[in-house]
């Protein structure tokens, strides 16, 4: 869990003051993945948070798993396997956050152009 919160902070970090740049948070990498149902609930750092508690539970558990396995070992295994499960299946039991109504048209404008080119083709 410490590693998960130290993570969770050097990345709200990263996004707020270092860069600004929020949208490239690992949370953002999970959206195609078991952990895409936890999104609506816990956002893009939520799940930034819960990949790392993964990642450090599966690491104890190789690290603990060359000896003989425990039963802590047994029980992270589980806890792992309840989280990866409950991100699957929670989204296919509650109904769509948000349905589309139809479509959008977006322009795109550039904006840094010098002023002497701007009308040149």
């Amino acid at each position: 869990m410490l590693f998960a919160a130290l993570w969770l902070m050097a990345e709200m970090a990263r996004g707020t003051w270092l860069t600004g740049f929020g949208w490239g948070a690992v949370g953002y990498a999970h959206l195609d993945a078991p952990l895409a149902g936890y999104a609506p609930w816990v956002g893009a750092y939520g799940m930034t948070a819960i990949a790392a508690w993964l990642a450090a539970a599966l690491a104890m558990l190789v690290a603990g798993g060359r000896a003989q396995p425990s039963r802590h070992a047994w029980g992270l295994g589980l806890a792992m396997a309840g989280v990866l499960a409950l991100g699957v299946l929670v989204p296919q039991a509650v109904p769509a956050w948000s349905r589309a109504t139809g479509a959008l048209s977006v322009t795109l404008l550039q904006g840094n152009i010098a002023q002497d080119e701007k009308f040149e083709q």
